[in-house]
């Protein structure tokens, strides 16, 4: 990313934290070095998080991440209003959800969130409760944990106020919810058992929720900033009692062994994942993150993935996306999934469903890549 700070004078040891991550990364990235299409928003995101706008991210940046203002056409309503009538439920979308007529949105929201954005009106947060209304009656759906009535959405990040019996809610936990239910019908994640990974958690919704169930004994970020400085200050703030492997700059994993294995939540950014040890992790995710990359890179991460993991990967992938920065089309089936990969399901996404889902096996010893070929699997 090309520099677009200058050095944080003052106190603030969190905007230092940044800054630091941002001189490490231009630095040392290398061939981890975003596309045009990510370097142009996180110069943006970077201005506004040194403005001092991180109090408000859930209403700026996470429209960058999986957060969505939907209008009354999109494919997710139109997807989820069709779940709420095979089982229509009044309580859904009754007095027990209730969402806050006026809202606070900062100036920058126009400029750094999601295409065509308008300020949202009282009219229209009527309508978002609604869609957060449908959306949890579809988790609760596939809620084997019971997570959808034990969790409720951190205040930290000034979420939309959206209410279901007064507790705080969000699609980003409803959509964490169904991701992780996902993995577990064929995973079966045994409590504070698995070593998690993720690649470009966005702020960290779904590491919110693996750590608030304890369906992870470690769970480690990796992400470029400043999205990793905004997901490892939003977990730190949201559970204070854990502990945590701050990002910082390491040449060797021994150096830093010892504590990064008893850490409970770790920050890394991609090139450090080269130092860690193979197969060190028993789960792997990555959500709406590869499409957006020059395909060398995304061949870079799935070997990487394969190197690091013996257990299961999870990816969640728009079917095709175009990139109109660096004028690239990447679809599902562009994907270099290595041979010996067992797939365990691959399926279009009920919600977003220009979206694929996928999970498979990954074997404990590295397997053959593929050469040039495409995976053999179809999302149906």
């Amino acid at each position: 990313m090309r520099r677009v700070f200058e050095r944080v004078e003052g106190p603030d040891p969190e905007l230092q934290s940044l800054v630091s991550m941002l001189e490490y990364f231009e630095k040392e990235g290398g061939k981890y070095a975003p596309s045009g299409f990510w370097d142009s928003l996180d110069r943006l995101h970077v201005r506004d998080l040194l403005a001092g706008n991180y109090p408000l991210f859930k209403r700026t940046l996470a429209f960058q991440y999986f957060t969505w203002l939907p209008s009354l056409t999109n494919v997710q309503v139109r997807n989820l209003v069709r779940i709420w009538m095979r089982h229509p439920s009044i309580a859904a979308i009754g007095p027990r959800l209730a969402c806050s007529p006026r809202q606070r949105f900062p100036p920058s929201a126009t400029r750094i969130s999601a295409p065509r954005f308008r300020m949202p009106t009282p009219i229209y947060l009527m309508f978002y409760r609604l869609f957060v209304g449908l959306l949890r009656h579809h988790a609760v759906g596939e809620d084997r944990m019971h997570l959808v009535d034990r969790l409720e959405e951190p205040a930290e990040g000034g979420p939309l106020e959206v209410y279901w019996d007064r507790r705080l809610v969000s699609q980003d936990l409803y959509n964490s919810i169904l991701e992780l239910r996902a993995i577990d019908r064929f995973v079966h994640l045994a409590p504070n058992s698995s070593r998690v990974a993720e690649l470009g958690a966005g702020y960290g919704r779904l590491a919110y929720v693996f750590l608030k169930s304890e369906m992870c004994m470690q769970y480690v970020i990796a992400d470029i900033p400043p999205a990793l400085y905004v997901s490892q200050r939003y977990l730190r703030a949201v559970f204070p009692e854990l502990r945590f492997f701050r990002f910082r700059p390491f040449e060797d994993f021994s150096e830093v062994a010892d504590e990064f294995e008893s850490s409970k939540v770790c920050f890394l950014t991609p090139d450090q994942l080269e130092r860690l040890p193979a197969k060190y992790f028993d789960l792997f995710i990555t959500i709406s993150s590869l499409q957006e990359m020059k395909m060398e890179l995304v061949s870079l991460y799935i070997s990487l993935i394969d190197r690091l993991t013996g257990g299961y990967c999870y990816v969640k992938q728009w079917r095709e996306w175009h990139n109109p920065v660096d004028d690239l089309t990447v679809g599902y089936r562009d994907y270099p999934i290595p041979l010996s990969w067992r797939r365990i399901f691959a399926r279009r996404h009920a919600v977003q469903s220009g979206m694929f889902e996928a999970l498979w096996e990954v074997p404990p010893k590295r397997g053959r890549r593929l050469t040039g070929e495409r995976p053999s699997f179809t999302p149906t």
